[in-house]
């Protein structure tokens, strides 16, 4: 008696690790579309990911929510870039700042001693003669982006 075993496709091959290019080409393949968000209460619109929304917080704030993190925007006094910078400076390490007249953009880190950072976006705009702070925070640095961009987008709708 013969037997005869055939194995097809058990190659052991080992998984190389992908390049940096990959990785950066796969995120980029991730990034969600985005889409004008109305939010109609309060005559603003802002764009985000496909899929967002948005949530009433009080007659002049609101909360964008996405499938990843969640912003809050609300009215404030004006602030310069520099009094914001060193606000941020006493609790947080500031990583980036842009100035465009009175609107700004801060990303900080706070570094916590078991070793979850938290990053902030904290952006001031001025729409029509209001001015509104987008703020939020997420422990997942490749969020920032678009974070920033949603905050820095943010209009009165036409």
């Amino acid at each position: 008696m013969v037997v005869a075993i055939a194995l097809v496709g058990c190659q052991s091959k080992a998984k190389e690790a992908p390049s940096e290019e990959a990785k950066v080409a796969n995120a980029a393949e991730q990034v969600a579309a985005d889409a004008v968000l109305l939010i109609p209460s309060l005559g603003f619109a802002v764009d985000a990911p496909v899929g967002s929304s948005f949530a009433p917080d009080s007659d002049s704030s609101f909360f964008i929510r996405t499938a990843d993190f969640g912003l809050l925007v609300r009215e404030v006094a004006a602030e310069t870039l520099q009094h914001a910078e060193t606000e941020f400076s006493s609790t947080h390490k500031v990583l980036h700042s842009e100035k465009d007249g009175n609107n700004y953009a801060i990303h900080a880190v706070y570094e916590a001693s078991m070793g979850s950072n938290q990053h902030t976006v904290h952006v001031q705009r001025e729409v029509g003669e209001k001015t509104y702070r987008c703020s939020g925070t997420t422990e997942i640095e490749t969020q920032i982006a678009t974070m920033l961009r949603v905050c820095k987008s943010l209009r009165a709708s036409d």
